[in-house]
């Protein structure tokens, strides 16, 4: 389902950022090495790409208003927003005749173990 794809790739450049941001060089990275089919480069391109893509297909059209005196930052904090419910597409999916193949399912684990442990 895309929207675990979309919480993966969010997860892992997040992973990467923090490492880099911490000093760990590019080369030392999980994954880095791995290039299956893309190179982290590529990889990592996909991803963000991927997530600009679901942020601009599911565009959120509640209006944010400003913190009074600062010309810089909206307010995020207290604005009601409509939501999918993220529990009951994680419960749908996981109801026993949506259960992949199994070379699928391993693959699957394979390639997105931090994100099917998390849940």
């Amino acid at each position: 389902m895309a929207a675990f794809h979309q919480i993966y790739c969010l997860a892992s450049i997040l992973e990467d950022f923090g490492l880099l941001a911490a000093g760990v060089p590019k080369e030392e990275l999980p994954g880095y090495h791995s290039g299956v089919t893309l190179t982290w480069e590529e990889h990592k391109a996909h991803c963000f790409n991927y997530v600009r893509q679901a942020l601009m297909c599911f565009a959120d059209s509640t209006a944010e208003g400003h913190i009074e005196g600062d010309t810089h930052r909206v307010a995020d904090h207290g604005v009601m927003h409509v939501c999918n419910d993220f529990d009951a597409l994680l419960a749908w999916s996981k109801e026993p005749e949506r259960a992949l193949p199994k070379i699928v399912a391993q693959l699957t684990y394979v390639l997105l173990p931090g994100l099917l442990c998390a849940f």
